[in-house]
C-alpha cells in the first residue's frame, strides 16, 4: 500500500515525530493492498488522520487523536487499525453501514431489512451485504431470520462511519465505558450501575441513550451480562478496568480483543462444515458442564423430550430448559449460562421454533459465542433454515437422529 501525507502545512509536527512517522510509513508499506493511506491534520478536531483509499475512493478513516500520535504507535497496532478499514473495501457494504447509521439518526429507531432492500434496490443482494457485515462485526441483526429483522451497528461499525454524528457517538460511547471503570474503581464490591448514576457523571443527553445502550448491548463478548433497558442497569466486572485511561476507539479495540482473547475458548468451523470442536474448557479453565444445549419450541416438546432420553442412554449430558420460556420468560440469565457452558448447540428446526422469539435469541446467542450447531429439521426443509445456520451439517428427525448421537460420541471422544 502506497503510502503519502499532507503534512506540508504543519512541517513541525513531522519533524518532531520522526520515529512515529516512520512507523506509519512502514506499517503502511507492509500492508498489500493497490491502494494508498493519506496521512493529515484535522485542525477542527486536533485529530491525525489515516483517510484509506482504493480504487473507488475513500474506503474509510483510521482516526489517532494527538495525544495518541505524539505518545507513539506500535506498526503492529497500526497494520491492525488500517486492516479494520479495508474490511469494508466493498462499497455496497460501505453504503448500507452508513446508511443503517443514517436511518436512525433521522428515524430514531433502527432499519429492518425490507426498508433497507426498499431503499437501497441498487446495491445487489441485501441480506448477503448484512451478512456480511454481521460476520465481520459491523452490525447485528437481533431476531435473526425473521423477515422484519432490525439491522443495529456495533461500536466497530459506528467507528468507521465518516459522518460527523458518528464520530460524536462514538466518543460519547468512550466516555461511558471510562465512565463505568470509574465507578467500579469506586465501588468494586458493585455489580452494576445505572442509567442514572452513568448520565448524571458524563452529561450525555437521554436522547443519546438508546443507541448507547444498543452500542453497549452489542458488545455482550467484551461486558459481563448484557445492560438491562427495563431496569437501567448496566453489569460490571474487573475488566472493565481495562477502559479506565483509555482516549481513542483504537485503545478501545486492542484491550477489547485482550479480554477477548483471555475469555474465548478456541472453536473452529472447518470449511468442510463437519462440525468438530476441541472445546472442553469453560473461560475460566473448568470443564465445561453440558455435551449438548438443547434449542427447541415448547411446541414440540414430546419430540425434544425423546431426544433428551436418547441422548442421556447414550452417556452425553444435554441441557434442556424445563418450563416454556417463550412465554413464562424466567430464567433468562440461567439459559444465556448453559449456552456459554455447552459444548455445542441442538437447534430442533421446525415450524413452531421458527415463530419462537427465544430459540432465534438462541440462534443470534450461538454465532456470537462461536459455538459448533446441528440444525435437526422437524417437518420443515433445508430451504427453511435461518441464514446463520445453513453452513452446518442437518440431520433429519427421526431418521438421522441415531446418526447425530453417534457423530456426537464421536466428536465427545476426540475432544
Amino acid at each position: 500500500m502506497i503510502f503519502q501525507d499532507k503534512w506540508d502545512t504543519v512541517p513541525a509536527l513531522k519533524d518532531s515525530s520522526p520515529e512515529i512517522y516512520k512507523a506509519l510509513q512502514n506499517a503502511v508499506s507492509q500492508i498489500e493492498h493497490p491502494g494508498k493511506c493519506v496521512l493529515y491534520h484535522d485542525f477542527e478536531t486536533d485529530s491525525i488522520i489515516l483517510k484509506v483509499e482504493g480504487n473507488r475512493g475513500t474506503i474509510g478513516l483510521v482516526i489517532y487523536n494527538t495525544y495518541e500520535y505524539m505518545g507513539g504507535m506500535a506498526e503492529g497496532h497500526i497494520k491492525e487499525d488500517i486492516a479494520r478499514v479495508l474490511e469494508l473495501e466493498h462499497r455496497a457494504n460501505r453504503l448500507v453501514l452508513e446508511y443503517i447509521y443514517e436511518f436512525y439518526e433521522k428515524e430514531g429507531t433502527w432499519p429492518t431489512e425490507i426498508s433497507v432492500l426498499i431503499n437501497n434496490r441498487k446495491l445487489g443482494s441485501i441480506n448477503e451485504i448484512l451478512e456480511d457485515l454481521i460476520s465481520k462485526g459491523f452490525a447485528r441483526t437481533w431476531h435473526p431470520g425473521r423477515k422484519n429483522a432490525f439491522s443495529t451497528l456495533s461500536i466497530k461499525g459506528l467507528s468507521l462511519c465518516m459522518k460527523k454524528g458518528a464520530r460524536q457517538l462514538t466518543h460519547n460511547y468512550l466516555r461511558v465505558v471510562n465512565s463505568l471503570a470509574d465507578f467500579f474503581i469506586n465501588d468494586p464490591q458493585s455489580d452494576y450501575v445505572t442509567w442514572t448514576q452513568i448520565a448524571k457523571k458524563t452529561g450525555i443527553v437521554e436522547e443519546k441513550w438508546n443507541f448507547i445502550f444498543t452500542l453497549l448491548y452489542n458488545e455482550e463478548e467484551v461486558f459481563p451480562r448484557n445492560p438491562d433497558e427495563k431496569s437501567g442497569k448496566v453489569w460490571l466486572d474487573k475488566d472493565i478496568l481495562r477502559f479506565e485511561k483509555i482516549k481513542s476507539i483504537n485503545e478501545y479495540f486492542r484491550n477489547s480483543h485482550q479480554i477477548l482473547d483471555a475469555k474465548r475458548p478456541a472453536v473452529h468451523k472447518p470449511a468442510s462444515h463437519v462440525i468438530h470442536t476441541g472445546v472442553g474448557d469453560t473461560e475460566d479453565g473448568n470443564k465445561l458442564e453440558y455435551d449438548v444445549f438443547i434449542s427447541y419450541s415448547s411446541k414440540d416438546q414430546t419430540v425434544t423430550d425423546e431426544i433428551y432420553r436418547l441422548l442421556e442412554e447414550e452417556g452425553i449430558k444435554p441441557f434442556l430448559a424445563p418450563k416454556d420460556i417463550d412465554s413464562a420468560r424466567k430464567g433468562p440469565q440461567s439459559i444465556k449460562e448453559a449456552l456459554r457452558n455447552s459444548k455445542e448447540i441442538l437447534f430442533l428446526m421446525s415450524p413452531n421454533s421458527r415463530k419462537s422469539d427465544w430459540v432465534l435469541t438462541e440462534w443470534g446467542a450461538s454465532w456470537v459465542l462461536d459455538k459448533p450447531v446441528t440444525p435437526i429439521l422437524l417437518n420443515c426443509e433445508v430451504a427453511d433454515i435461518p441464514d446463520l445456520l445453513k453452513e452446518w451439517q442437518k440431520r433429519d428427525y427421526p431418521d438421522e437422529i441415531q446418526r447425530y448421537i453417534e457423530e456426537v460420541k464421536k466428536r465427545l471422544h476426540e475432544s
